[in-house]
Parts: structure tokens; C-alpha cells; sequence
């Protein structure tokens, strides 16, 4: 009494009981090597990958800003410096803890992203207030201030304001997974 000739053997992994038996090429849902949401939704390659490239994105800005800031600007100001250390460390656990998909990680992902797009809206309305003081005060002199200050203001607008809105996005597709989609 056995299997017919040519008949394949499912074979068991390693790490599974036969209760909770599979073939290879199939694992289900609750084992390590199909990981899930914090919410308990299946997670695919394209949410992996999003998460992936957010975090990556989000740990490459904190650091970038945080040096740039800390060793370009000549004056220090205490409340400026500890602002800059608050969204920095953010930013950096936020970013590690989606790349590591811990699940705090999105949430402090989130945080961080907020956190950056205020000050990055209230920083270009600021220089943006500025410009147009220069300009109008100090005539041609004013003006070409003016010009400087709008270079800051789309370099700011690009860095922490347009960024923290893609990383918001990209780990946005993480909550909102459905079993049967990835």
C-alpha cells in the first residue's frame, strides 16, 4: 500500500507542525515568512517596497536637514537647535521603524511627516513674508534679497513641505491593505 508511482510528497517546513501543514511554496498566513500589518492584513512585495522606500526616504532627509542645519548655520540658537534635535530623532526612529516594520514605526513616521510639513509651511510663509518686505521697502536692493529669500522659500518647499507629503503617502498604503490585494 502506497503512493502511486510519480506521485509527489508535500513536503513539510521546518518550522510547522503537522497541523498546520502546507505544501512548500505556500505558507500561511501566520508565519514569519508572510508578514502582516499591525492590523493583521496579509502585507504584498508593493506595500513592502513602499514601506521600504519611505522609511529609506525619511532617515535620508532627518539626516540630511539635521547636518546640513547643524554644521551650515553659523549662529546657534538653543530653541531652534532643539527643534531641529525633536524633528530630527523623528524622523530617524519614524524612518527605522518602517523600514524594520515595527508598529510604531508608522506612527512616528506620521508624526515626524506632520511635524516637518508645519514647520516647512510656516517657514516658507515667513520667507515668503520676508521677500515681499525686501522688495518693497528697499527697492532694487530689496529685490534682489527678495530673489534670494524665494530660492530658500522653493528649497524649503521641496525639502519639508513636498517630501513629508510623499512619505506620508507611501506608508498611508500600509494601513489601508485589504487581504486580497497587495
Amino acid at each position: 500500500m502506497g503512493m502511486p508511482r510519480g506521485a509527489r510528497t508535500p513536503m513539510l517546513r521546518p518550522d510547522m507542525t503537522p497541523s498546520k501543514f502546507t505544501p512548500l511554496g505556500t505558507p500561511p498566513a501566520d508565519t514569519p515568512s508572510s508578514p502582516t500589518t499591525s492590523s493583521g492584513t496579509p502585507q504584498g512585495p508593493r506595500l513592502f517596497l513602499s514601506r521600504l522606500f519611505a522609511g529609506l526616504l525619511q532617515v535620508g532627509l532627518a539626516a540630511g536637514l539635521g547636518s546640513a542645519v547643524a554644521w551650515g548655520l553659523p549662529a546657534r540658537w538653543p530653541s531652534m537647535d532643539g527643534w531641529l534635535i525633536t524633528l530630527t530623532g523623528l524622523g530617524v526612529l519614524g524612518g527605522l521603524g518602517l523600514v524594520w516594520g515595527h508598529p510604531m514605526g508608522r506612527r512616528l513616521s506620521a508624526v515626524a511627516s506632520v511635524a516637518w510639513l508645519v514647520s516647512g509651511l510656516l517657514l516658507v510663509t515667513l520667507l515668503s513674508f520676508s521677500s515681499s518686505y525686501l522688495a518693497g521697502l528697499y527697492g532694487p536692493v530689496g529685490q534682489g534679497g527678495a530673489a534670494l529669500f524665494a530660492v530658500a522659500a522653493l528649497l524649503v518647499l521641496a525639502y519639508l513641505v513636498i517630501f513629508p507629503v510623499v512619505i506620508l503617502f507611501a506608508s498611508r498604503t500600509q494601513a489601508h491593505a485589504t487581504p486580497g490585494k497587495a
